[in-house]
C-alpha cells in the first residue's frame, strides 16, 4: 500500500524528528553532553534514512551506486571543497574538542542523512 507523496514525506520527515528527540533525550539522560548528542543524534537518523532507502529497494534510483557520474563532475566538486574547508577552518588548524574527527564525520553524516531522505 502507497500513500500519497506528501503524507508519505510528512510522515518521514515527522519519524525523522522523533528519532532525534528520542536519541537526544535518552542520551542526555545517559549523561551524553556537549557534541557527542548532536553525533548520536545524527548517527540515528542517518541510519533510519539508510534503512528507509534499503527498505524501498532505492540505492540505484537516487544514485548512490554511481561513484562519480563524470571527471566533469568530479572537477567540479573542487572548488566547493576547497570552500568547505576555508569555512571548516577559518581560525587556522586548531586542535580542540572533539577534535577534527569527529566534526568532520558529523558533517558527513549530515550530509549522507540530508541526501538519503531529500533524493529516496
Amino acid at each position: 500500500m502507497r500513500f500519497h507523496p506528501l503524507a508519505d514525506a510528512t510522515a518521514i520527515m515527522l519519524v525523522r524528528f522523533l528519532i532525534m528527540f528520542f536519541t537526544l533525550e535518552v542520551a542526555a539522560a545517559a549523561d551524553v553532553g556537549g557534541w557527542y548528542l548532536g553525533l548520536l543524534a545524527n548517527v540515528a537518523v542517518t541510519i533510519f534514512a539508510a534503512v528507509l532507502v534499503t527498505r524501498r529497494r532505492l540505492w540505484a534510483s537516487i544514485g548512490a551506486t554511481t561513484l562519480w557520474r563524470s571527471w566533469w563532475a568530479l572537477a567540479a566538486l573542487a572548488p566547493l571543497a576547497l570552500d568547505a574547508v576555508s569555512w571548516a577552518l577559518p581560525a587556522g588548524v586548531v586542535r580542540e574538542d572533539p577534535g577534527f574527527l569527529l566534526w568532520g564525520v558529523t558533517l558527513l553524516l549530515v550530509g549522507i542523512n540530508e541526501e538519503l531522505i531529500s533524493r529516496g
